[in-house]
């Protein structure tokens, strides 16, 4: 009785440190339910880049097999491993962006825990050939010719890569703030070449990268800054991921997690005309609410965007796909045209288009890869 009754005790102790320890609860679920984050695609192959490392698979005539997977610099720790963010391919190498799934501002006093590293593979075999640890949770990895960017919590690289096996640190920014770099596109407008950043709540950052070893911030529009429309969006949305289709980039708009459930919700996107930089236009397209998903985990979507042909498509959820029609011409706007259900209910996450009109949904709890043809 006594021992039954010590256990008891034990286990509700035990149980009690683990409903507190948010990372540790965090760590044991994701071992459990290994979504992939991220995808890119190069001729048939697609590479999934999550909580379950890399994965390279052929898709051919709606089938998938997998070629190759690679985990192993996922554990580097108990608490706040790492997971493959992003990724991008260049000549025979694979770059890889990895974070811990912990904040930017948690520090970890665990052995050998890491923040973020920048590897390099051999696209092939998912072979590790270089490894390159920083101080900061890499986001995304965008490039453009010779110039690299990895978007980060609490700051950004850019790397001159004219070598691939040795790309070159040529600027390095850092905060001691919560600043979130997540989405990434790179540019040319005018000559000059610039990045922007989706950063969360906060808007879209905008630097000049003409000078890759003297970066210059250009610009910050906030989220509920004046639109074209002469109106306001209110407080309480994010932006998540970018599209660059030049002269416009599109952005996801969604609420934070607080403004779920309050009048300030929205969902949807924004349309930033970037053609003449000096006099950037944006307004927003709304999903109505009657579409709306009633599931909402981790980051409320849309939380990441796709571009194939006329249309716009972003992550929706449950509800699948939110589709939105481009413009014709700088007189039009953009309009949301419907909803797709493309994966039977599935909490959609990432999504991913190939140029050949092959849309690619992820699962937010499982490693699993969905499919739908564009083309019809």
């Amino acid at each position: 009785m006594i021992l039954m009754l010590f256990l008891l005790v034990l286990f509700i102790l035990s149980f009690m440190c683990l409903y507190k320890n948010r990372q540790l609860k965090t760590s044991i679920y994701r071992k459990l339910f290994r979504h992939p984050w991220y995808f890119i695609s190069e001729d048939d192959n697609l590479y999934s880049f999550g909580y379950a490392g890399v994965e390279k698979f052929q898709y051919c005539n709606g089938r998938f097999s997998r070629i190759c997977k690679n985990s192993s610099f996922c554990y580097n720790c108990i608490i706040g491993y790492l997971i493959a963010r992003s990724g991008a391919i260049t000549g025979d190498y694979l770059y890889v962006a990895t974070r811990s799934f912990l904040g930017g501002l948690y520090k970890s006093k665990e052995r050998g825990y890491k923040k973020g590293a920048l590897l390099i593979m051999n696209k092939s075999t998912l072979k590790i050939v270089k490894r390159i640890d920083v101080d900061y949770s890499m986001i995304e990895i965008k490039k453009l010719d010779n110039c690299m960017v990895v978007s980060g919590l609490q700051g950004f690289n850019v790397y001159n890569i004219e070598n691939a096996l040795e790309p070159r640190l040529t600027f390095s920014f850092r905060t001691t703030k919560a600043w979130e770099y997540q989405g990434t596109e790179i540019f040319m407008s005018a000559g000059r070449r610039y990045v922007a950043f989706a950063r969360f709540d906060y808007g879209l950052s905008i630097y000049d990268i003409s000078d890759i070893s003297n970066v210059c911030h250009f610009l910050d529009i906030k989220v509920e800054d004046m639109i074209s429309d002469c109106s306001l969006l209110t407080t309480g949305l994010q932006q998540f991921q970018l599209k660059l289709d030049y002269p416009y980039l599109y952005s996801t708009l969604g609420p934070t997690p607080g403004a779920v459930g309050t009048k300030n919700e929205k969902r949807g996107i924004l349309v930033f005309d970037i053609s003449d930089m000096k006099n950037i236009k944006k307004y927003p397209v709304f999903i109505p609410c009657e579409n709306w998903y009633n599931r909402v985990n981790g980051d409320p979507q849309p939380s990441q965007i796709d571009v194939y042909g006329d249309f716009i498509y972003t992550n929706f959820s449950e509800k699948g796909i939110a589709v939105f029609m481009k413009s014709n011409n700088h007189s039009d706007k953009v309009r949301f045209l419907r909803i797709i259900n493309v994966a039977d209910g599935k909490q959609i996450l990432p999504i991913h288009i190939n140029n050949k009109g092959v849309l690619f949904m992820g699962d937010f709890r499982r490693n699993n890869i969905y499919t739908y043809n564009l083309n019809g």
